[in-house]
């Protein structure tokens, strides 16, 4: 949430803007963060040698960081209705929350 706060408010948005980037995106960044970190470290601390661990952890925030700059950009919620084969992937490009600017 803290992440998705900051950048709207980076990019010039308002509290309005939050709250509506935290509604559109949180929830499905949230469910990704869970469905991948648990079984990361499970797999990390099972088959990663123990000097290579905090490497290997930090290799996947680099990548975390990256998702999450996309889900910032980027509409999940339409890509994963997209996927389950409802509406959102080929739809019209939803529209920014209020005070936000087009990149």
């Amino acid at each position: 949430a803290g992440f998705f706060a900051a950048v709207t408010l980076a990019e010039g948005g308002g509290l309005r803007a939050v709250k509506a980037k935290l509604e559109a995106d949180f929830w499905p960044a949230y469910a990704a963060e869970l469905a991948f970190w648990p079984a990361f470290q499970a797999l990390n601390f099972w088959r990663t040698p123990l000097r290579h661990q905090l490497l290997v952890v930090n290799l996947a925030c680099l990548l975390d960081a990256t998702f999450l700059c996309w889900v910032s950009r980027n509409d999940l919620a339409g890509v994963v209705a997209g996927l389950r084969g409802g509406e959102g992937v080929g739809e019209a490009p939803r529209k920014r929350p209020e005070g936000q600017s087009p990149a």
